[in-house]
């Protein structure tokens, strides 16, 4: 489904995935009878949001990934002796 496209959800484990209106019927159907099928989904996604998505991973990742292209600019600049280029407004 394009809903959850990328998120790294798995269907049935994370969510219920429903592409057309009787599949989602059926989903809230399910969800509404089973308990333990809700707790699992809520139990799993929650554990995945904090995983992957929760404020320090995100902070994290973001860090990790400036730090990178400092470095990688740092390594490039050292390599070209600065030359390359002006880095203001005008190019």
């Amino acid at each position: 489904a394009l809903g959850d496209a990328g998120l790294g959800a798995v269907d049935g484990v994370h969510l219920l995935v429903a592409d057309r209106p009787d599949e989602l019927a059926r989903a809230c159907a399910r969800l509404l009878s089973d308990a333990d099928l809700r707790a699992g989904l809520v139990e799993a996604a929650h554990r995945l949001f904090t995983e992957r998505y929760a404020d320090r991973v995100v902070e994290d990742a973001v860090e990790a990934l400036a730090r990178r292209t400092a470095r990688r600019g740092a390594d490039e600049q050292a390599i070209t002796g600065g030359a390359g280029g002006s880095s203001g407004p005008e190019g």
